[in-house]
């Protein structure tokens, strides 16, 4: 199987997260913004991106069980509007989105922008770019997961080996460093866990390039992606893939919400 091209597949350099000075564009570069929120607000803040969604939206967040659940949903639609009404320079209560067969958001109306959503552990991760379709993905580390199981389920024989010859104290991590690795992969696809998730392989080590190193459906489309990991905070790793190669990348963070 082919590897990956590894000047495609390079490893993310990390900036600080930090709040913009200004509201940045979106060049036609493959250039990717990525974007940290807190979603543990307020109640008036929270009520402030409620009035913000659709109908349907709100038909979402009616069906969540527990309300931490129901306001971290609403804060990121809310904060996802804001963000694209400002790329857009649309009221974000005029934006509509349109959902794939498996579920992925695309914008209604036809833009040069993507854009993907992630959240957990009261963090919401949020990706844009011009062009062409990304996926993100963001996961809260678990200590009590069963690691050995987990990972021979879900990832290739290769991923599970590499992550299980790690010392036991750093296995946590890597497991879950290669599962937003590759749910970010399987985003960016936008067939969702319909993909096999043994049936393609990423880089699991830290002294390695990341990359996708082997799609075993379509072996030649490998060095069609272009795979970035990142930490959102501690104890929450991140990572991007774009269909295509990516530019500089920048992380800003979403000063209180």
């Amino acid at each position: 199987m082919p590897s990956g091209n590894p000047g495609r597949h390079r490893t993310l350099s990390q900036t600080p997260w930090a709040v913009p000075a200004f509201f940045p564009t979106l060049p036609q570069t493959g250039e990717i913004h990525l974007w940290r929120a807190n979603l543990s607000l307020d109640p008036i803040q929270t009520s402030h991106h409620y009035a913000l969604l659709s109908p349907d939206e709100k038909q979402r967040a009616a069906r969540f069980h527990y309300p931490e659940d129901r306001n971290h949903f609403i804060n990121a639609r809310g904060i996802l509007r804001s963000l694209l009404g400002r790329y857009l320079d649309l009221p974000p209560t005029a934006i509509s989105f349109t959902y794939s067969a498996y579920g992925k958001p695309d914008l209604a109306a036809e833009a040069p922008l993507s854009f993907n959503v992630s959240h957990a552990g009261g963090y919401g991760l949020l990706g844009f770019t011009s062009g062409p379709p990304l996926g993100v993905d963001l996961e809260k580390a678990d200590e009590s997961i069963e690691i050995e199981r987990l990972a021979s389920r879900f990832f290739s024989p290769t991923e599970a080996a590499a992550v299980l010859a790690l010392p036991p104290t750093d296995q946590v991590a890597a497991f879950f460093r290669t599962w937003t690795r590759k749910e970010a992969f399987i985003k960016a696809h936008g067939e969702g866990l319909s993909l096999p998730l043994d049936q393609f392989a990423v880089t699991v080590d830290l002294d390695q390039d990341v990359g996708i190193q082997r799609v075993d459906w379509a072996p030649e489309a490998v060095d069609d992606w272009s795979l970035g990991s990142f930490m959102v905070r501690e104890g929450l790793p991140g990572a991007v893939v774009l269909r295509g190669r990516y530019g500089e990348v920048f992380f800003f963070d979403r000063e209180k919400g």
